[in-house]
């Protein structure tokens, strides 16, 4: 009974507790990037690291854990989590960017912020990136739309 019994207890315990998990919204993919309309505080940080011709952004997704990438000449790298609908992430991969350290801030005081509007047509990015070292903290504010995977393989 013993042998029986306390492994049952066990696993219906786990299950009870289980219920209540919800995982987190799946972002991972290939995104879109357009800068909003630049603003006042934007000039005031400097050059952006979204391009504004084409930005990518790949987002690898491991449970809350993400890693996201830019397509520009540095590869710029960011880490960080999703919760609930909030995306934040620092960047992890350290590049010298002329842009960046010409307006007096470094890039590893640049941060990725973003919000996930979910639609029945397609989810989008709403965010910004920004700089502790900015007096304005706004660096550059984006728009980011998930791309199909026939819209990648014709790219």
């Amino acid at each position: 009974m013993f042998l029986v019994g306390v492994p049952v207890l066990a696993v219906s315990g786990v299950l009870r507790v289980g219920e209540r998990l919800r995982p987190p919204i799946f972002v991972g993919g290939t995104w879109n990037i357009e800068q909003a309309a630049p603003t006042d505080a934007d000039s005031l940080c400097g050059d952006s690291l979204i391009n504004p011709n084409r930005t990518i952004l790949t987002i690898s997704q491991s449970g809350s854990h993400l890693t996201l990438m830019l397509n520009d000449e540095n590869r710029t790298t960011f880490a960080g989590e999703i919760r609930d609908a909030s995306i934040v992430a620092t960047i992890t991969r350290l590049t010298s960017d002329p842009s960046l350290d010409a307006q007096g801030f470094s890039p590893a005081s640049v941060e990725f912020h973003a919000t996930v509007e979910r639609s029945s047509e397609s989810d989008r990015l709403l965010g910004a990136l920004t700089s502790r070292d900015c007096p304005t903290s706004a660096l550059t504010s984006f728009t980011a739309t998930r791309l199909a995977a026939t819209a990648i393989k014709e790219k």
